[in-house]
């Protein structure tokens, strides 16, 4: 599973979690900032990644609407008999993570 940095955030939740702390107030100043920097530095090297979001549509055939899903991202198609049945795809190939 996939987890995504959020550099402000977790630079924000370091600087808190140090400047709350009165014990360790006094070694703050050169000590904290070089771990900060640290820290940044290893968030910046976490490679970004794009998550693709997409979902299945419907298609109508010439009697209404088929068994037979589309993906909103690459046009894959899949059958499926329910609803119940789609969520045994929760990705498309493409790499799309399929949204309800």
């Amino acid at each position: 599973m996939y987890r995504l940095i959020d550099e402000d955030t977790t630079l924000n939740m370091i600087e808190c979690a140090f400047i709350t702390d009165k014990r360790v107030e006094n070694l703050l100043c050169k000590d904290m900032r070089a771990v900060i920097e640290v820290v940044r530095e290893a968030i910046k090297a976490v490679p970004s990644i794009t998550f693709k979001t997409g979902r299945w549509i419907r298609q109508k055939s010439l009697y209404g609407y088929s068994n037979t899903y589309e993906c909103s991202i690459c046009g894959r198609t899949i059958y499926a008999e329910s609803k119940e049945d789609l969520e045994d795809y929760p990705y498309c190939h493409c790499g799309a993570k399929i949204g309800w």
